[in-house]
């Protein structure tokens, strides 16, 4: 047995040595962070970078960023922008270089810009948008494949958002691959586009906020509660993809009239998600609408006439957050419907014919 236990303790000896001789390099991620690009054989994968980012020496490391990069020498604020989307970086025994700048210390890293995404044109259009622009927020990455966060239905004419298209709830490292689960499959990266605000109405919530704050008649019939307006899409992973890209999904047809210069606000009767499973079994939980009555005025005993709600029979509804609080009115009453129940009382509405969409005041807001 001897022999056993030298071996195994010249072994554990061993293991030990590196640690005390390696080095390990440390860099400050900061907002917009990049994405980490990882190849493990013939699969390609995107991750979150961790914080604190922190690597051994001599390894290195492939970063996304869809605008290019921001990095920062010596920790004294030098700023120098990189154009190229992906960019190589290594610890050189305590410090961090780029494979562009070799010897110089980069102490942090930031995308350029405040998108981590690009935003494209589809030729290929979201069901009932062929009027309108199909744009894809995604991630290209050429021969590997694509990563696509959401599909946006926009009117570029009247400068208004018709729906939002994506796939809830995706795996933290994101598989770069040509074919995609889900609507969004279809979807092509034909032309780039070049973000602009001047083509989306923007209204910040400092605006909202002080507009709530004048509104006395509101301020009652709230009771000091307002209603959610941020942001439509609630996953945390998209809406990380979607960082940048906010004033795509400000809600539109109840007017508000501010008075700092903007437009009348629209806002939307209804929020609504059509929800289809990507592996059906054939339960009614397959396919179904999640609607928000986006009203003060609505009631509790309305929602039987606006459709038979069928929230309970969905079950990873049932006991989540939103079972609880789809009842609670600060927060608009909520309720699930069947496709055929309310197609027809929401306006844009994919895979209704047009004749058909009423002309009710609901401007849908996800999808």
């Amino acid at each position: 047995m001897l022999p056993l236990y030298t071996l195994i303790l010249g072994l554990s000896v061993l293991s030990i040595l590196p640690e005390d001789v390696i080095g390990r390099c440390e860099m400050a991620i900061m907002d917009p962070a990049p994405l980490i690009l990882t190849s493990f054989g013939s699969r390609h994968l995107l991750t979150d970078a961790q914080v604190p980012f922190v690597r051994d020496s001599y390894e290195s490391v492939q970063m996304y960023c869809a605008g290019g990069f921001s990095i920062d020498y010596f920790g004294r604020y030098n700023w120098m922008n990189l154009e190229d989307t992906s960019e190589i970086f290594s610890c050189n025994l305590d410090y961090f270089n780029s494979k562009k700048y070799p010897s110089d210390t980069i102490s942090s890293v930031r995308c350029r810009g405040t998108t981590v995404s690009q935003l494209f044109e589809s030729r290929t259009s979201l069901p009932d948008c062929g009027d309108h622009m199909t744009l894809v927020v995604a991630q290209d990455f050429g021969e590997m494949g694509s990563i696509k966060s959401a599909g946006i239905c926009y009117d570029i004419v009247g400068l208004e958002l018709k729906y939002v298209s994506y796939t809830a709830y995706p795996p933290k490292n994101r598989l770069i691959e040509k074919v995609q689960l889900g609507q969004l499959n279809v979807l092509g990266l034909d032309i780039n586009v070049t973000y602009t605000k001047s083509l989306f109405k923007t209204v910040s919530p400092m605006v909202i906020e002080e507009y709530w704050k004048k509104d006395k008649q509101l301020k009652q019939l709230f009771g000091g509660v307002i209603f959610e307006y941020t942001s439509l899409v609630q996953d945390e992973d998209i809406r990380r993809q979607l960082a940048g890209y906010e004033e795509c999904s400000v809600s539109r047809i109840l007017s508000i009239e501010l008075d700092n210069g903007h437009s009348p606000l629209k806002l939307p009767a209804h929020i609504w998600a059509h929800v289809r499973d990507l592996h059906p079994t054939g339960k009614a939980q397959d396919e179904f609408v999640v609607i928000g009555h986006n009203s003060p005025f609505f009631k509790a005993e309305d929602m039987k006439e606006f459709c038979p709600t069928m929230c309970e029979q969905v079950a990873w509804l049932k006991n989540s957050v939103f079972g609880s609080l789809r009842d609670y009115p600060a927060y608009g009453f909520v309720q699930c419907c069947r496709v055929q129940d309310v197609a027809h009382k929401l306006d844009n509405f994919p895979g209704v014919a047009e004749s058909s969409v009423s002309t009710s005041t609901a401007t849908p807001a996800e999808s």
